[in-house]
């Protein structure tokens, strides 16, 4: 059975996919370079020694502040990465079913919750990422002609 070829809507979700898994490799390079790299600035040096002198308990571990946000932002990185992966895993058989507007749909949202997310702490670099994406998935999710 041959695979029907990819229409508009199809390369638009590629794209939302593609600037998912670039948005997570971009911010797991960040969270790297703050782990394995000293501040410079006078500023992000006292903010670090604030953020390592700082202790959380957590049941039977504790952590400094410094070690909760590695661990949200290497999490966050795997997220996005998870997300735009798996959407280019089953691209194929959802275009086959004819499903991909509802899985462009479920993408749109979260992409509209982390622009959201952007905006409200007004962050420009991921702000590019998650606006890009939410275009992305919003042109893959329009109404059109009931193929893929």
């Amino acid at each position: 059975m041959s695979e029907p070829a990819p229409s508009y809507r199809s390369r638009a979700f590629t794209t939302g996919s593609i600037i998912l898994v670039a948005f997570g490799a971009v911010h797991l390079l960040a969270v790297y370079k703050a782990l394995f790299t000293e501040p410079r600035a006078e500023s992000e040096l006292l903010l670090k020694a604030a953020a390592l002198a700082h202790q959380d308990q957590l049941g039977p571990i504790t952590i400094t502040a410094w070690d909760g946000m590695m661990i949200l932002n290497s999490s966050y990185s795997v997220l996005l990465l998870w997300i735009g992966a798996t959407n280019l895993l089953v691209e194929g058989a959802v275009r086959r079913t004819g499903s991909i507007r509802r899985l462009a749909l479920q993408n749109a949202a979260f992409a509209a919750v982390l622009t959201g997310i952007d905006l409200i702490w007004f962050f420009p670099p991921p702000l590019i990422f998650s606006v890009g994406a939410l275009v992305a998935f919003l042109i893959a999710s329009r109404r059109g002609a009931r193929t893929a």
